[in-house]
């Protein structure tokens, strides 16, 4: 993205910001690696930072980095305009530096953690991203040992994500997948290192269905972040802003409630439905139910947060 298509996309945003009489506001960085493009997202944020602390509006800014640029320079320069980094990782050091690894084929897990203690250390929040697949999650044991003591901090948030297929390039790693069977067993398992395990509801399946967009270096509007740069955008910025797609509605109009397997299941207030790109991607439509393990999962994460909740009772 360049400055011009950043000027353009701020406008955008700060219209629909007028348009919706939004107060509060969240603004993520992300790409593709958005340190690569420094400069341009630094003015973004300070740019709309500026803009709503004038039109009297709460601005909350991430960024979502694989953290091998992440230096203590970089976070002194972020840490009065942002709130919060994503790192990943992708298991214990000797899988995760298998899959994420630099052009010279060295690993990445040490730099990860090292930009792990920085942000800490200067102050910015940090979320951190662990991916769960079919070849690591057996020894993920190995990973919370070097986690822990972040964890038990409180400083660090935690998202325990299954490896599943979102796009078509997902397909290169289909092996490594979780399928329906092994979320059931494994999701539950590995959810158990997480310190703050507590179920919450969600009225919808995730911020999608939020009044979210995803903008794209070219200008083009997306809903879910797994569809950029497919033919599923939702819209795009021209000189007079920003023009709507049919595909905008056909994604929003997706409703759990007319989904007979979803109307009438005991947990739907803890999925919202499910992925609709998941459903999509299976049946071909928004409307249809796509549950995978999730109703295990669920169950299991309620238990384990009962039993932690009132030990004695069990």
């Amino acid at each position: 993205m360049d400055y011009e298509m950043a000027e353009k996309i701020m406008k955008a945003m700060q219209n629909r910001i007028l348009y919706l009489q939004s107060k509060y506001i969240t603004l993520i960085l992300f790409g593709g690696e958005p340190l690569l493009n420094f400069d341009v997202g630094v003015e973004i944020i300070k740019k709309m930072g500026a803009w709503c602390k004038n039109h009297d509006t709460v601005l909350r800014t991430f960024m979502v980095t694989n953290g091998t640029l992440l230096t203590k320079e970089i976070c002194d320069l972020l840490r009065d305009h942002i709130d919060g980094v994503q790192l990943t990782v992708d298991g214990p050091q000797l899988y995760h530096d298998t899959t994420r690894i630099y052009k010279n084929g060295k690993g990445t897990y040490t730099d990860v953690i090292c930009a792990l203690k920085t942000a800490l250390e200067c102050g910015v929040n940090v979320s951190l991203r662990v991916q769960i697949s079919k070849e690591n999650c057996h020894s993920m044991d190995q990973l919370f040992q070097d986690l822990s003591p972040f964890l038990e901090s409180g400083k660090v948030t935690l998202n325990i994500a299954p490896l599943s297929r979102y796009s078509g390039i997902c397909s290169n790693f289909s092996s490594q997948f979780l399928e329906k069977e092994d979320q059931e067993t494994v999701l539950p398992a590995v959810l158990q290192y997480n310190p703050h395990l507590q179920p919450g509801a969600h009225c919808i399946p995730c911020v999608a269905f939020s009044n979210s967009f995803i903008f794209d270096g070219n200008g083009d509007i997306y809903k879910c972040i797994t569809t950029v740069g497919e033919d599923k955008r939702i819209g795009y910025i021209s000189d007079k802003g920003i023009v709507f797609e049919p595909e905008l509605y056909t994604f929003m109009g997706r409703d759990p409630l007319k989904i007979p397997e979803c109307s009438t299941c005991c947990y739907l207030p803890l999925c919202g439905g499910g992925c609709p790109r998941t459903a999509f991607l299976t049946h071909g439509t928004y409307q249809s139910a796509v549950c995978g393990g999730s109703k295990k999962v669920h169950y299991e994460m309620i238990a384990a947060y009962v039993r932690r909740k009132f030990p004695e009772r069990f």
